[in-house]
């Protein structure tokens, strides 16, 4: 049943004419980026946002799952410090966090012509 859904993920991926993956080194985006690679090889681009929050040894590990998966990567700034409704560090702080982000994703999807934005939410993340 496991490897029906993985491939049910790679066929919907590969019907995407291109993606940008949300990619932040965790288990959930590490295996939407794989399914990606495996699908459409150089039109998935692994992209993670770095900011004032983000730990160096993080993006270091990043980078070396996208090249281990031997996808393409970009790195991309972002200050989630800068967003007041996240400094107040509420219980929707990972909603103000993810809306900066898919809004800085949002604007490079535009500007590289990709077809869609793929992360690895899943139902666990739904009350974020």
């Amino acid at each position: 049943m496991l490897h029906q859904k993985l491939n049910k993920l790679r066929q919907l991926l590969g019907n995407m004419e291109s993606v940008l993956v949300a990619f932040s080194g965790g288990i959930d985006s590490t295996l939407v980026l794989k399914a990606a690679h495996d699908a459409l090889g150089d039109r998935a681009l692994a992209v993670t946002a770095v900011s004032p929050t983000f730990p160096e040894i993080e993006l270091e590990w990043t980078r070396r799952l996208v090249a281990e998966i031997g996808a393409r990567h970009r790195i991309v700034q972002t200050d989630q410090l800068q967003v007041p409704a996240f400094v107040q560090n509420d219980a929707g702080r990972c909603f103000h966090c993810k809306t900066d982000l898919y809004q800085l994703l949002g604007s490079l999807q535009q500007e590289l012509k990709m077809g869609a934005v793929v992360d690895g939410t899943n139902l666990d993340d739904l009350g974020d």
